[in-house]
This record gives C-alpha cells, sequence and structure tokens, in this order.
C-alpha cells in the first residue's frame, strides 16, 4: 500500500512539472497544458493496461487483491455497508494538513505565496520564481496522483479503458468553493462528494432528478468566482456613501 501511495504521487508530481515548465519558460497558462496533459496521461495508461497489466478483459486492468486497496470492513459497517467511503479520507486529511504547514510555516510556503500573488514583486524580491512555479505544479500533480490512488484503491479494484471518473475537472470549483484554503478545500470536497453520491439516490429513491444537485453545484461555483467582485462592488458602495457622509458634513459645518 504505501509503495503504491508514493509511486502515484511521484508519477503525478512529475507530471504536474511539465506544465510548470512551460509556466515558467514561455509562460503557457497552466490550465491549458494541464488538460492536454491529461490526454497524454491518458493513453499512455491506456497503451500501459492493454500491453503490460491486462486484466480478465481486453478493456480493463489486472484486479488488486482485496488486501491490497483502500477499503476498510469497519467504514463500510459504519455507513450501512456502504463502498461510498474508504481510507482515502484520511489520506486526504493529512495531505491537508501537510500542504497547510508547508504554505503557513515554512520558507518554501512564504515564496509559493508571493509567487502566486505576483511573480514580478517576488523576483524583484530575490525569490527562485521560476523554480518556485515549479514546485507549486509538482505539488498540485502529486496531490492529484494521491487522489487518483485513492478512487483506484479505494472506490475500485481495476482500471477500465474509456472510463475514467471526472472528479478532477472539478478541482477548480472545490478550490474556489474553499477559498483556496487547504482545510476549506477539504470541506469543499466533502460537500461535493455528498452531492454527487446523494444525487444518485435521491433520483433511485424519490425520483428527484439529478439535473437538481448539477443546478445547485453550478450555483455554488457561479456565487464562489463571483464573490470577489461582490466584495468590490460592496466595498465601492460603502465608500461612496461615507464620502458623501464627509461631502455633507463639510457643507453644514460651512454654512454654520
Amino acid at each position: 500500500l504505501p509503495l503504491m501511495v508514493l509511486a502515484g504521487m511521484i508519477a503525478g508530481a512529475l507530471c504536474g512539472a511539465i506544465p510548470g515548465l512551460l509556466k515558467a519558460k514561455f509562460n503557457v497558462h497552466e490550465v491549458v497544458s494541464s488538460i492536454m496533459m491529461n490526454w497524454i496521461v491518458l493513453y499512455f495508461t491506456q497503451y500501459t493496461i492493454q500491453n503490460h497489466f491486462k486484466g480478465a478483459t481486453e478493456d480493463t486492468s489486472r484486479a488488486l487483491g482485496l488486501g491490497n486497496t483502500l477499503k476498510a470492513e469497519w467504514l463500510t459497517k459504519l455507513f450501512g455497508n456502504s463502498n461510498a467511503l474508504n481510507l482515502g479520507i484520511f489520506l486526504a486529511i493529512i495531505a491537508a494538513f501537510i500542504v497547510w504547514f508547508i504554505l503557513n510555516k515554512t520558507v518554501l510556503g512564504y515564496e509559493l505565496k508571493a509567487v502566486g500573488f505576483n511573480r514580478f514583486g517576488a523576483e524583484y524580491a530575490g525569490m527562485p520564481v521560476n523554480r518556485n512555479i515549479v514546485i507549486s505544479m509538482m505539488i498540485a500533480g502529486g496531490l492529484a496522483g494521491l487522489a487518483g490512488v485513492a478512487q483506484y484503491m479505494g472506490n475500485s479494484a481495476v482500471l477500465q479503458i474509456g472510463v475514467m471518473p471526472a472528479q478532477g475537472f472539478d478541482g477548480i470549483a472545490v478550490a474556489l468553493l474553499g477559498n483556496n484554503s487547504p482545510f476549506g478545500v477539504l470541506l469543499s470536497a466533502l460537500f461535493f462528494g455528498v452531492l454527487y453520491v446523494g444525487k444518485g439516490f435521491m433520483n433511485a429513491n424519490v425520483k428527484v432528478p439529478p439535473e437538481l444537485a448539477d443546478t445547485i453545484i453550478a450555483t455554488i461555483i457561479y456565487f464562489a468566482a463571483t464573490s470577489v467582485v461582490m466584495d468590490k462592488v460592496i466595498k465601492s458602495i460603502k465608500k461612496k456613501r461615507e464620502d458623501k457622509k464627509l461631502v455633507t458634513s463639510g457643507e453644514r459645518a460651512v454654512e454654520k
């Protein structure tokens, strides 16, 4: 188990390093290069499965042994014999704490935040901007690899070609809702997970359309993305009111 987790994180970090290098050297947008990298990794994975780890059928990998997964019997029983939760939740909590510690308690974390806020200001202060961009993307890739390990080892025992979970594309929305805070992201990810799992049960049990949950998610993302704009608008309105009060009080003082 530890070897699989470590291998997944290293593979993810290496994949994240490539968009990081493109961003640092050529200013290629990291979202675009990361999405393109997804397809490279996808087809490489398919090639590896078909030629080296083929399972019982042409489009599946070899199955993991029961002792080599993140599934735990006590967690399954705790949630009514459901496989919705596995030991990956503890990996996520540990990862969130480590990221919080790096960002808030280390020099590296200070430099990463400084480069993120203003790369030119960080460069003027003597920080290695390009190195920190690559490191930040490697950390992101390592966390993505950890999430992939948790998905594969916790929710499934095989990889099926052409059938990949879409949760990775929700990362930006989860980060927005979590306000880019490690523990905020952890809570928003749990919230998204509840919505995704719940919409299937609601549709099966009480015939609530699953599109309702998607609409709620889209609305949350919209308000989370526009929260900064709304904050600026509110501050601007308050400033105008304060300026108007100052002008009115000044006119009254002149009249007296």
